[in-house]
């Protein structure tokens, strides 16, 4: 009896169970499981039948670009049934935590003092090695192994630290665009005989900074403040909604926190 039931759960089942899970906030295949149980939402559209949460995590996993594509059919059937209008769109941010931890991040500075300590370190373990045959070393140390873990650590902060340093270099070259623009703006301004309000901009200044930082776990995210105070390892993103309807029709995620919203930049859905 059980088995005739396994053999009734089919994609069809599994697609609806997520498509209905992820307009409702039901994220995990647990949750979903057990709302084939309780709700009676679940309870029609699964045709009373009950995937298990291993099912449909493998499902999610196997399927993950097909979903994708048929979340986009999803807005571009709500787009002819005339449910997504654009008439007022709201927008909000939020912080979206990475799978890091905030105290797996090195700063520049904090690289560069490591450094130092683990050059002095190996400095040491080879004046040992020579002086081993003389004065001998510490029962248990394997010297030649010891300098290797210290060369592989420096070799890691040392490919740390030009990803802090490329990274540094784009923002210098955009903040350099929008000194440059700004600059432009106001040799316009006096030009057709006005005066610019406020100081000249000053320009930017290039290289890394002390408190550049990245995650050995995550390279990609960052830390950022929270509305709760203090820090986490995390995204920030931003989600333009319609209000009547309250499909997504854009999206943006970014590692740093923005200091303008960016609506240009936000991925548009096609609705």
């Amino acid at each position: 009896m059980q088995d005739e039931a396994w053999r009734r759960i089919t994609p069809r089942c599994c697609w609806v169970c997520w498509c209905t899970g992820y307009a409702t906030g039901v994220f995990s295949s647990r949750k979903l499981e057990r709302a084939t149980y309780d709700s009676v939402a679940f309870r029609y559209i699964a045709a009373n039948t009950h995937p298990d949460h291993d099912t449909l995590a493998t499902f999610r996993k196997r399927f993950a670009s097909q979903i994708e594509k048929l979340f986009v059919q999803v807005l571009l059937v709500a787009q002819e049934m005339k449910l997504v209008k654009l008439g007022r769109i709201a927008l909000d941010g939020t912080k979206v935590k990475a799978n890091a931890s905030k105290h797996r991040a090195l700063s520049y500075g904090h690289i560069g003092r490591i450094e130092a300590q683990l050059h002095e370190e190996v400095q040491q373990l080879m004046e040992m090695a020579e002086n081993a045959d003389r004065n001998g070393v510490p029962d248990g140390m394997d010297v030649p192994a010891e300098i290797a873990r210290r060369e592989a650590r420096l070799k890691a902060l040392a490919e740390a630290k030009a990803k802090i340093e490329a990274r540094a270099q784009e923002r210098f070259e955009q903040e350099q665009q929008e000194y440059e623009a700004k600059v432009a703006r106001r040799e316009a301004q006096r030009k057709d005989g006005k005066k610019p309000r406020g100081k000249d901009p000053k320009p930017p200044q290039g290289g890394a900074r002390e408190r550049d930082q990245i995650n050995l776990t995550d390279e990609e995210s960052r830390i950022t403040p929270v509305s709760s105070g203090g820090f986490e390892q995390g995204y920030n993103a931003q989600a333009a909604v319609d209000v009547e309807t309250m499909l997504i029709v854009g999206n943006l995620q970014r590692p740093q926190a923005p200091r303008f919203v960016q609506l240009d930049h936000a991925e548009p859905r096609r609705v």
